[in-house]
């Protein structure tokens, strides 16, 4: 047999929402420092070459030496300056030539000069007047335009 629905309880609905719980904040992962591996002929010897470059398990001589893995807070000697050091930036590389446009051509030696003769032109060439229009057309009326040598 069925109930009948229950009639003494309000059937209002909620006007809000719950409040979420705050998310806690994750906890961090720590960082793993990296072990060294450091060639050596013992542990001793191994915990005192943490940072000694030359001792790499690469160059190691298996017959009297060993590859130790060897935790930071084990080693017993310090990073030298280099070891410790900041990097700097790489300088920047020279940029590489522009292309420019074609050269121009050489000028052409002017031969023609204004003068009243050819003799005050050859004695003067480097103070003469060059001919307006390369070999004639003088402005004053007494001139006239003579060549030169190309040497002169």
């Amino acid at each position: 047999q069925l109930c009948p629905p229950d009639t003494s309880a309000p059937t209002t609905t909620p006007t809000s929402t719950p409040t979420p719980a705050p998310t806690p904040e994750p906890t961090p992962v720590p960082t793993p420092v990296p072990a060294f591996k450091v060639c050596a002929t013992g542990f001793f010897e191994a915990t005192s070459s943490c940072f000694d470059t030359t001792k790499s398990c690469a160059t190691c001589n298996n017959v009297t030496e060993a590859c130790f893995t060897i935790q930071p807070d084990q080693c017993t000697d310090a990073p030298t300056a280099l070891q410790t050091a900041t990097p700097t930036a790489a300088p920047k590389p020279t940029p590489s030539p522009t292309v420019s446009a074609a050269p121009t051509r050489a000028p052409t030696p002017n031969k023609y000069f204004c003068a009243t003769s050819w003799e005050t032109v050859d004695e003067n060439c480097s103070t003469a007047t060059p001919c307006p229009n390369g070999q004639q057309d003088c402005v004053a009326a007494e001139m006239n335009c003579y060549e030169i040598q190309a040497d002169k």
